[in-house]
C-alpha cells in the first residue's frame, strides 16, 4: 500500500497532472507501476494500479516525455495494464531511445534479441545495448555479457567474427556514438567477470550445453 508521505504526493502530483504537466503525469504513472510491482500479480488492486499507471504514461508519452515512453513500451511488452503488443512496445521504446533513453535502449536491444515485434537480429541488439552500456545501464551490461556467451557458442572463425563487428558497426548512424572496433568484443565480454560467470555456471549451464 502506499505510505501517508506516498499518498500526499500522488494528491499534489494529480492536481499537476490534471493540468497536463508531462512531468507530473509521468511521475505519477511511476508510483502507480512501482505500486502494482509491489505486489505479486493477482493481488488485489495490482490491475488497477497498472491501469491507472498505464493512463498516466500515455498522456505524458504523448506529450514527447521520454521516461513515460520507455514506461508505456515496457507495459506493452509485457502487458501490464493493456493487452500485450510487440510492435506497440517497439514503436514506444524506439521513440524513447530516439532522445537518449538508456533504459529504452536496452529494453530496445532485448527486443531485436529475443525477436519480439522485430526481426531477430543479434547486430542491432548489441548495438543498442552498447548505447545503454555507455550510459552506465547495468542490465545493459549484462546483457552485453550474454551476447557474448550466444555468440561464443558458435563455431565461427576468425572471419565470422570481424564479419559481424564490422556489421555491428554498420547499425551505428551517427558518427560519434560508434565505438571502435577493437572496443566491440571486449564491450561484449564486459560482464562475463565475476558475477555473470558465477550465473553461468551455477543457473545456465545445463541450458547453454543442450540439455
Amino acid at each position: 500500500m502506499l505510505s501517508k508521505s506516498d499518498k500526499t504526493a500522488v494528491k499534489c502530483l494529480t492536481l499537476s497532472a490534471e493540468q497536463g504537466d508531462a512531468s507530473a503525469q509521468n511521475s505519477l504513472g511511476v508510483m502507480y507501476y512501482k505500486e502494482g510491482m509491489y505486489y505479486k500479480e493477482g493481488r488485489k488492486g495490482v490491475k488497477e494500479n497498472y491501469k491507472t499507471a498505464f493512463k498516466w504514461f500515455t498522456l505524458s508519452a504523448n506529450q514527447g516525455n521520454a521516461e513515460a515512453q520507455y514506461y508505456l513500451g515496457e507495459m506493452y511488452r509485457d502487458g501490464r495494464g493493456v493487452v500485450k503488443d510487440y510492435k506497440t512496445a517497439v514503436k514506444w521504446l524506439t521513440l524513447s531511445v530516439e532522445q537518449g533513453n538508456a533504459k529504452a535502449q536496452n529494453s530496445l536491444g532485448l527486443m531485436y534479441d529475443n525477436g519480439e515485434g522485430v526481426v531477430q537480429d543479434d547486430k542491432t541488439a548489441v548495438k543498442w545495448y552498447i548505447l545503454s552500456a555507455k550510459q552506465g545501464d547495468v542490465n545493459a551490461r549484462n546483457n552485453l555479457g550474454w551476447m557474448y556467451v550466444k555468440i561464443n557458442k558458435k563455431t565461427w572463425s576468425l572471419l565470422d567474427v570481424r564479419n559481424f563487428i564490422d556489421e555491428v558497426l554498420d547499425k551505428f548512424e551517427e558518427p560519434e556514438e560508434k565505438p571502435k572496433k577493437k572496443n566491440i568484443w571486449s564491450l561484449l565480454k564486459l560482464r562475463v567477470m565475476k558475477k555473470i560467470k558465477r550465473l553461468y555456471k551455477k543457473k545456465y549451464l545445463c541450458y547453454y550445453n543442450g540439455k
